[in-house]
């Protein structure tokens, strides 16, 4: 098959979606496909697909992002223009969430063209504090959704979350699934106590005291202004923020900080299984996912995570040794409080959330669910 993916940018811009569509769009292309994956052009700290996927660089306007942090680029007209050739040239368009304009035109140009569609939702209305911001997405969630998700050739949802939210509310060309992301189970395992403490040495932690590890983007959807508020609270605390964007703690007032504080930028999977596997805590007070794909990593990895109750909704069942919270500084705070005062998890328990973790979600079989969903829609 020959299949063009489409987001609002390449993996390296650090959003859970992105990198999502990478490994499903990768792990397609070693099997045989064709892929192409079309997306904001990278900036000059930033790489383009590798390998054997074809990139299909779009440019244009990203301000809304610099000005807000919200990941809403324009694409221009020369751009559109490629992406129209490169909905010519495919047998299937892979659409990873209807929100982006780009992506719905890429929509659109399909339906034209006569090529089957999936989008792959990954999140319902995300809800800022930005006023402006809230009633755009409150206009796209009424407007947009039911001609993009109804009427394309197949609904994917990441999580029940995620499909909880758009139930109900319009009819469907036929009938959604529930493909959960998966974890490249290879790279993401748990390691054994002096395993643990030889890579706090290597990265600069003490053995001393926990390590609270934050993997995301610098931004309000994924809790920074919550934690900005808490984060002086734990001065015992060896806090690691990895990730990039306009809330960087690196900003933060001297006064908000906490006196042990690491921030790293983005990491390659085989440095960030480290982070996982040294680290106490994730710690991911974020609201308007599906289900983060840096959980299930961690998870994957032994490491205990606290999430927002929205959060942990997007998953059925009890998850072993998750701590959930209100998406509150002061909930945040008493949650932390707790955690503060527990013991470390003994290697028992880490392996425990990784079995769990590995019963769960795996990239081959989510990328195999996608591959005969495809298979049957281009037949």
């Amino acid at each position: 098959m020959k299949i063009l993916t489409v987001t609002h940018y390449f993996a390296e811009h650090g959003g859970g979606i992105e990198s999502v569509a990478k490994q499903i769009t990768e792990r397609l292309a070693s099997r045989g496909h064709a892929c192409v994956w079309a997306a904001t052009a990278p900036s000059r700290t930033q790489s383009k697909p590798a390998g054997a996927v074809t990139s299909l660089e779009m440019s244009g306007s990203n301000h809304l992002e610099e000005w807000t942090g919200a990941p809403f680029p324009i694409w221009d007209s020369r751009s559109l223009q490629k992406l129209r050739q490169g909905v010519i040239d495919v047998d299937l368009v892979h659409i990873h969430d209807f929100w982006y304009s780009g992506n719905r035109k890429a929509f659109s140009m399909a339906i034209q063209l006569g090529r089957p569609v999936v989008i792959t939702q990954h999140v319902g209305t995300v809800p800022y504090r930005n006023p402006l911001l809230r009633w755009a997405m409150a206009m796209a969630d009424r407007r947009l959704a039911p001609s993009t998700l109804g009427l394309c050739d197949q609904t994917v949802f990441i999580s029940e979350r995620t499909r909880r939210h758009f139930d109900g509310r319009f009819p469907y060309s036929r009938e959604p699934v529930l493909i959960p992301n998966g974890v490249d189970l290879t790279i993401f395992t748990p390691a054994e106590q002096i395993r643990r403490e030889e890579l706090r040495k290597k990265w600069g932690f003490s053995t001393d005291a926990p390590v609270w590890l934050f993997v995301g983007r610098f931004v309000e959807k994924k809790g920074l202004r919550l934690l900005q508020r808490v984060c002086q609270h734990f001065a015992n605390i060896q806090w690691c923020f990895v990730g990039q964007g306009p809330l960087s703690p690196e900003k933060w007032h001297e006064s908000e900080k906490p006196p042990r504080l690491k921030v790293l930028p983005w990491q390659k999977p085989d440095a960030l299984v480290e982070l996982y596997q040294l680290a106490d805590q994730l710690v991911l007070p974020s609201i308007g996912e599906g289900f983060p794909l840096v959980v299930q990593e961690a998870m994957a990895s032994g490491t205990p995570c606290l999430i927002t109750h929205e959060t942990a909704s997007g998953v059925s069942g009890d998850l072993p040794e998750l701590s959930t919270c209100d998406p509150r500084a002061e909930s945040l705070k008493a949650v932390l409080q707790r955690l503060e005062a527990q013991s470390p998890l003994d290697d028992s328990r880490r392996r425990q959330i990784a079995n769990y973790a590995r019963g769960l979600w795996d990239w081959n079989e989510t990328v195999s669910k996608y591959e005969q969903l495809f298979e049957s829609l281009c037949r």
